[in-house]
C-alpha cells in the first residue's frame, strides 16, 4: 500500500486585458494507479500533463475561471488508455475583503450551456457546486 508519485510542473501567465491565461506543463510518474490525472490506470504511469486555462473578469466582483487538462501515459500497456482529459470551469465572488469561490461539478458546465434555465430558475437535478472556498482577508 506504499506508493511513490512524482510530479514536475512549469507554467507561464500571461494578462490580456480582462482576462489571464495560464499554460502549463508537466511530468507524472507513479507506481500508484489510483493518483490523479491516472485515476484508473491498470499499472504504474508516467505521463505528461498539460494544462490550459483562462481567468475572465465579468465584474469588479465576479471572475470566470474555464480549464482544460490532457494527460498522455507515455509507458501504456498494450490495450491500456493512452490518455485522459477533462474541463474545469469556477467563479470567484470578492467582495472586499470576503472571497467565495466556486468549482463547478464536471456534468454542469455541459448542463448549464445546453439547458441554462434549468439552473436559473432553481430546477437543476444535478449539484451545481463540486467544492466551495471561504475565505477572509483580514
Amino acid at each position: 500500500t506504499d506508493y511513490t508519485t512524482l510530479d514536475l510542473g512549469m507554467c507561464g501567465v500571461q494578462s490580456w486585458g480582462a482576462a489571464t491565461g495560464m499554460f502549463g506543463m508537466g511530468v507524472t510518474s507513479t507506481d500508484n494507479p489510483t493518483v490523479e490525472p491516472a485515476g484508473g490506470w491498470a499499472d504504474a504511469a508516467t505521463l505528461v500533463n498539460t494544462n490550459f486555462s483562462v481567468e475572465s473578469t465579468l465584474t469588479d466582483w465576479c471572475d470566470l475561471r474555464i480549464g482544460y487538462m490532457k494527460s498522455f501515459n507515455v509507458s501504456a500497456a498494450d490495450g491500456e488508455t493512452v490518455s485522459t482529459d477533462s474541463y474545469h470551469a469556477g467563479l470567484g465572488f470578492n467582495y472586499g475583503s470576503v472571497q467565495l469561490d466556486m468549482t463547478l461539478t464536471d456534468s454542469t458546465l455541459g448542463d448549464m450551456v445546453s439547458n441554462p434555465l434549468n439552473y436559473l430558475n432553481g430546477r437543476n437535478t444535478s449539484a451545481l457546486a463540486a467544492s466551495w472556498t471561504l475565505s477572509y482577508t483580514w
